[in-house]
């Protein structure tokens, strides 16, 4: 049986490694955000260019001799709108999904971490002075993972080359996600908190 102040060092150096997984993977989880971005910025651009040239009348332009060029033209950046949404959708949305429940599974053995040192140690047992901080900051670090996933894949599949207008809106709409996840998130102010309470706790009783 672990001594209390050995079942201390072995929790806070599981706490410090699984902390600095977690780190990691919300970068991961902010990156893959970002990058869909260009993306959607790219979209845009094509759609707009669609709806400028919807409005061009070509039967009074040079052009008229080429009859089949504006429905080539459509066929074209509608195409083009398709492949940038399938990159999105089979590409970059399963990413934020395995990001989200990365940090979910990562939880879990904090937990399980926490739990069994609670089950192990000597009498008398006492959790980490921060440790209910850090649960709770970690929670709503999920709850908000879960949250921001939602909202970008319904986005993502209620674009279609149909709706112009939409697609045009749609890296505002992606910003305002970007947004409500860094205003809403602790994480990274959980995870501060917690590095200094693992420096600033003892090993020994």
């Amino acid at each position: 049986m672990l001594t209390a102040a050995e079942e201390v060092a072995r929790r806070r150096g599981g706490l410090r490694s699984g902390l600095c997984v977690l780190r990691e993977q919300h970068r991961g989880w902010r990156d893959t955000l970002a990058a869909c971005l260009p993306l959607l910025r790219a979209l845009g651009n094509v759609a707009r260019q669609a709806e400028a040239a919807r409005r061009v009348s070509f039967d009074q332009t040079p052009l008229r001799a080429f009859a089949r060029l504006p429905e080539r033209l459509q066929l074209k950046q509608w195409a083009a709108m398709e492949a940038v949404l399938a990159e999105l959708r089979r590409e970059k949305l399963p990413a934020l999904r395995e990001a989200r429940d990365a940090v979910g599974a990562r939880l879990v053995r904090l937990l399980a971490l926490e739990g069994a040192g609670a089950a192990a140690a000597q009498p008398p047992y006492e959790p980490f002075p921060a440790w209910a901080d850090l649960l709770a900051g970690l929670l709503d670090a999920e709850a908000l993972y879960h949250a921001v996933y939602l909202e970008a894949r319904l986005l993502l599949f209620s674009l279609s080359y149909r709706d112009l207008a939409g697609v045009q809106a749609a890296p505002q709409a992606w910003e305002r996600i970007m947004q409500h996840g860094q205003r809403r998130d602790r994480l990274e102010e959980t995870l501060l908190k917690a590095a200094f309470f693992l420096e600033d706790t003892p090993t020994d009783t």
